[in-house]
């Protein structure tokens, strides 16, 4: 990932990667990304959490820096709060805690896993234009360690072009948010 990319959060801690390992939390910070500025009644309604769980989480996702409260200028009363950056990237460098990435991969595992399962146990009342127009492809290529960090940068800046055209749209003229989940890794039989 390029670390120039202004809305993206890079991960430099261990504190940072180990507050993610969290399902909630993992659900909590995706949802502020998503939908944008929203109140602890509004989070625990979205995600059927408890008030003083969501609380609890996201005082610590706030020490990691990842999201922060902000003054809604109708409702002073209510603690509102927004996520920090659109996207998060690990750091590469092999000298960092590998024990906090480790985790912090292992709950994005887990975390793609639970929202491709949410879709799928709606997939089938979902419109069929939408059943249709998504995608689930994988495959595996022979490449070089060069190879590689080239491709990966040319799926980036199609990321990233995506994310660009589609910034500060809502979901409303037959939009819709959509996953767009990639990973390169070495493959192992």
């Amino acid at each position: 990932m390029n670390d120039d990319k202004d809305d993206v959060v890079v991960l430099h801690d261990a504190s940072t990667m180990q507050a993610l390992a969290n399902p909630s939390r993992m659900r909590i910070l995706a949802t502020l990304r998503v939908r944008g500025e929203m109140s602890v009644g509004n989070i625990c309604k979205s995600l059927n959490l408890a008030s003083g769980s969501v609380s609890y989480h996201l005082r610590l996702l706030e020490s990691a820096g990842l999201v922060r409260k902000v003054q809604h200028p109708e409702d002073g009363r209510t603690s509102w709060w927004e996520a920090v950056g659109q996207a998060m990237s690990p750091p590469q460098a092999a000298q960092e805690d590998t024990a906090a990435v480790g985790e912090y991969l292992e709950a994005v595992s887990n975390t793609y896993r639970e929202v491709y399962g949410r879709y799928l146990a709606v997939r089938d009342t979902e419109p069929a234009q939408w059943r249709e127009a998504s995608m689930n492809e994988d495959c595996t290529v022979c490449l070089t360690v060069e190879e590689l960090t080239a491709m990966n940068a040319e799926l980036d800046a199609v990321m990233q072009r995506w994310r660009h055209i589609a910034q500060g749209r809502s979901d409303s003229s037959g939009r819709r948010h959509v996953a767009l989940i990639m990973q390169t890794f070495p493959w192992l039989p």
